[in-house]
């Protein structure tokens, strides 16, 4: 976590400042300590069926068969086409934005429908090995990245790196060097993107490549990336001695089932916003969501137990999907490994819930016609 490091802190006045309390070092180092313990755990107690080089490529060639991973990448691709298409009807605005705040707030709920469905298909495609093949719906991806959204290209990047990985069976990344050297320098994009992208659409070509050589500018984005800026929340919450009732967690239950929450009354009250509210008064911008901090500010110091069990929880879950038979179960798993293990620091529990509603909505369809189209071809054959 860049926020173990480096923790910028928003001040009362709105600035931004660099501070490294000594609270959130132990928190953190109790947090990592808990993760590290789970991870641990769960290499003792879960181990997949799929551990050996040998029986990883069998696996692979016995129940993925090339035909049915490029039937339902096709169906997916197909399905992101036509959720870019209604989107277009609905939402034509998306392409003369003048600020990303602007893109954000004219977002519809379904936008993020056509870049799921993207992302599987390059995934399916990535496990029959058709790689090539992957700029089709990397080209949705990659549109998204244009409008200074960096999200989903990092849920495509973690997704398919994961699925080329699984193609590779075990390895060490010290014999893969050139992987793990491309990894660092995507992670280098992702981060310095972010506050380049304006000149890009400002047809300041040099300003945006020049921004990515420029030292100092890159030593600042290390040091107040959002990462960094969002483990803020967590000092934040010991500094004011900020708290929450266990009832803040309601809507994310809510988010997992198909029911709206506005069906049953429950109006949505985050993290963020409660603490913009009692600490800054008004602010011109958002405080964005932390999970770490969220648990803190219910659960205090047993919040350490609570994430213990969490990634206990979703190490197995997620093995228990790469390890499935079943196509649709395992790409799953790889795509939401993202938000489950990986993005959490960026999100609040029912915006996690949120998202595994979303994913299983936008596999449902596209999966259902996969299971009709391939019964059909098997009697006809």
């Amino acid at each position: 976590m860049l926020g173990f490091a480096t923790v910028p802190v928003i001040n009362g006045k709105g600035k931004l400042i660099v501070d490294v309390p000594e609270s959130q070092y132990q928190i953190y180092f109790l947090f990592s300590i808990a993760f590290a313990s789970a991870l641990m755990l769960n290499e003792l107690l879960f181990k997949p069926r799929y551990s050996r080089r040998a029986s990883v490529a069998q696996s692979v060639q016995r129940t993925f068969q090339q035909e049915r991973l490029l039937l339902l990448a096709s169906i997916f691709f197909v399905s992101a086409t036509a959720w870019f298409i209604v989107l277009l009807f609905m939402t034509p605005e998306l392409f003369s934005f003048s600020s990303r705040s602007d893109f954000v707030d004219s977002k519809p709920f379904l936008y993020s429908f056509y870049l799921i469905s993207a992302i599987f298909s390059s995934v399916l495609l990535v496990l029959a090995k058709k790689y090539r093949w992957i700029v089709l719906p990397a080209g949705f991806v990659f549109f998204d990245l244009s409008l200074g959204s960096r999200e989903f290209f990092a849920l495509f990047l973690f997704s398919n790196v994961l699925a080329f990985m699984f193609n590779l069976g075990d390895l060490r990344l010290v014999r893969k060097l050139g992987y793990f050297v491309l990894g660092l320098f995507l992670l280098y994009f992702v981060l310095v993107y972010k506050y380049s992208y304006v000149h890009l659409h400002a047809g300041d070509y040099y300003e945006f490549f020049y921004r990515f050589i420029n030292f100092e500018f890159v030593r600042k984005v290390f040091a107040l990336s959002e990462s960094a800026i969002v483990q803020g929340n967590l000092f934040l919450i010991l500094e004011h001695n900020f708290s929450l009732s266990l009832s803040h967690l309601l809507p994310g239950l809510i988010f997992v089932t198909p029911i709206h929450r506005s069906w049953v009354g429950i109006e949505l009250n985050p993290l963020g916003r409660k603490l913009e509210s009692q600490v800054f008064g008004d602010l011109d911008y958002g405080i964005a969501g932390n999970l770490l901090g969220e648990l803190y500010a219910i659960f205090g110091m047993f919040s350490i137990v609570i994430l213990f069990l969490y990634f206990i929880l979703f190490f197995w879950f997620i093995n228990q999907l790469l390890s499935s038979r079943d196509i649709i179960f395992r790409v799953f798993g790889f795509v939401f490994s993202f938000y489950a293990l990986f993005y959490i620091h960026r999100m609040e529990f029912y915006e996690l819930a949120g998202m595994f509603r979303i994913l299983v909505f936008v596999c449902l369809i596209p999966y259902l016609v996969y299971l009709f189209v391939w019964s059909f071809r098997k009697g006809g054959g």
